[in-house]
């Protein structure tokens, strides 16, 4: 089933993290318990006695690097049930994505990083209705750009707003922007200034969808960055 969705879904275009400057992307996906195909889920892992471990543990962990040059990234995969809150509680599933320029390993089995989504989605009823909770973060090079926020900001006379002597001369080198309700489902902005690496940007989304989401969750990186690209600009050299 997953190599029937793979071939699908390879008329798309593939996500790159590097043309947007992302340095990471983290699905965490909720599925309810009776929405979760436990015994296909077992039956599909790929490595040895894994499903053991799964059924002793209630987790499973596992890096999927990609097969081909089309994408720029590996995932790394941890899936665990859910806190027994409840009779209903269910099944958690970590997807991070981080920018790699190896390849496959020797003997390495499927799933691989540019289906991972499509391989989690066979376990999950249609019709379901799941909770995605997203990270990404960005950095944008200091050299070629600046914050819209003027950071870093010193912090001296009427702009040191603590008043306090201790902060005087003293530099804000970060803020955190939490947007009002909203259609995209934004939680959170963050901005830092970091010597050495640049302007590193996180953002926060929290959605419920249908299963059928996870087939085009990678183009959310694109959704993300269009809002935190927002946050900075070129220099003025860069211009």
């Amino acid at each position: 089933m997953v190599r029937k969705i793979a071939k699908v879904m390879t008329k798309q275009r593939r996500l790159k993290l590097g043309a947007t400057n992302c340095q990471f992307f983290a699905v965490t996906i909720e599925i309810p318990k009776k929405d979760f195909h436990r015994d296909a889920f077992l039956g599909a892992l790929p490595i040895e006695s894994a499903a053991e471990i799964f059924n002793r543990h209630g987790r499973f962990h596992s890096v999927c690097n990609r097969k081909s040059k089309q994408i720029d990234y590996r995932a790394e995969v941890y899936i665990h049930k859910l806190v027994e809150r409840s009779k209903e509680a269910g099944v958690a599933v970590h997807v991070d994505l981080r920018p790699t320029k190896k390849g496959p390993v020797k003997g390495e089995k499927p799933p691989f990083a540019e289906e991972i989504f499509r391989w989690v989605r066979q376990f999950i009823s249609a019709g379901a209705s799941i909770k995605l909770l997203e990270r990404c973060e960005f950095v944008f090079p200091t050299p070629t750009f600046e914050s819209v926020f003027s950071l870093p900001l010193r912090m001296s006379g009427t702009l040191n707003y603590t008043g306090h002597p201790i902060f005087e001369n003293s530099q804000m080198m970060g803020v955190r922007i939490v947007p009002g309700s909203n259609q995209v489902g934004l939680i959170s902005v963050t901005q830092d200034v970091i010597a050495e690496k640049g302007i590193v940007l996180s953002a926060r989304r929290r959605t419920s969808a249908d299963p059928t989401k996870l087939l085009t969750v990678e183009s959310d990186v694109g959704v993300l960055y269009n809002i935190i690209r927002s946050s900075v600009r070129p220099t003025r050299k860069s211009k």
